[in-house]
């Protein structure tokens, strides 16, 4: 009986052991493969950021891989411009560019066609018009600024009055170019806290070109600093002129034909017009 007893516990012991051998033995581990890297072009970037109108150099121009299912067709690609950097340093900027943005040969222009005309967007003109510190916010109007253009003129007095000087806004929104010579972007570095001259730079349009002319012949000109956030335009106010008002008129002649570049009344808020 007793060889009994030592019998069974022997074969319990037994199968206590395989139970938890097998218990205890680790599950297979699943090996995921490796991820295929994704394909990649090399497109050429700045290096680093770069103001409007700096000249391109080796310096600050680099290759840099780029996914190639994200490459636009106007990117410039290595395996297809290998001497990009060298054939594009001297080119201008016509913009700013931040660090790694793809360099796109639009955004560029040669030192041939001078720094002014490559930073004018395309349609614009470049007029210099009159200003001091009191016409441009104190001082504080700079370049790549958005300004209003007010028109200011005193008409003669009547009934032996005294003068009354009427404004206008005539243009808005409009970008400041340069103040004199100063045509750079502020520097985080060094910001500028004021520009005085006595010319700033504006790109209008060939209407609004005629426009500023005629009313710097006519009288003042203030220019009023926009928010950096507002590029709304709004709607000016307007009403039937005063018989006794007299309205100024300069004649323009382009390909011989003759245009009258009028200016509306003042204090009746109206924009100024052209009349064949």
């Amino acid at each position: 009986m007793i060889r009994y007893l030592i019998l069974a516990a022997a074969v319990g012991s037994g199968g206590v052991a395989v139970w938890m051998t097998t218990a205890t033995e680790p599950e297979p581990v699943i090996v995921s493969p490796a991820p295929t890297p994704a394909e990649t072009v090399d497109v050429l970037v700045a290096a680093g950021d770069i103001a409007p109108g700096t000249g391109l150099s080796e310096g600050n121009l680099r290759w840099s891989p780029w996914p190639a299912n994200a490459v636009a067709s106007n990117f410039v690609r290595r395996s297809e411009r290998p001497e990009a950097i060298a054939s594009l340093s001297g080119a201008l900027t016509r913009g700013p560019l931040t660090t790694n943005d793809p360099i796109i040969e639009s955004q560029l222009t040669t030192r041939a066609s001078g720094l002014m005309s490559a930073l004018l967007p395309p349609g614009k003109r470049a007029v210099a018009v009159r200003i001091s510190a009191e016409s441009t916010a104190g001082g504080f109007v700079l370049p790549n600024d958005r300004v209003d253009v007010v028109h200011t003129v005193t008409p003669p007095a009547e009934n032996g009055g005294m003068p009354q000087p009427r404004s206008a806004v005539i243009l808005q929104n409009i970008s400041v170019m340069a103040i004199d010579q100063s045509q750079n972007t502020i520097d985080a570095k060094e910001p500028q806290t004021s520009v005085l001259g006595q010319t700033a730079t504006l790109a209008l349009d060939l209407a609004e070109v005629e426009i500023v002319t005629a009313a710097q012949a006519s009288g003042t000109l203030t220019l009023a600093l926009r928010s950096a956030a507002d590029h709304s335009i709004t709607p000016q106010p307007r009403s039937e002129p005063r018989r006794e008002e007299q309205r100024t008129t300069v004649t323009v002649h382009r390909k011989g034909e003759r245009d009258v570049v009028e200016v509306a009344p003042h204090g009746s808020g109206a924009m100024m017009g052209r009349t064949r």
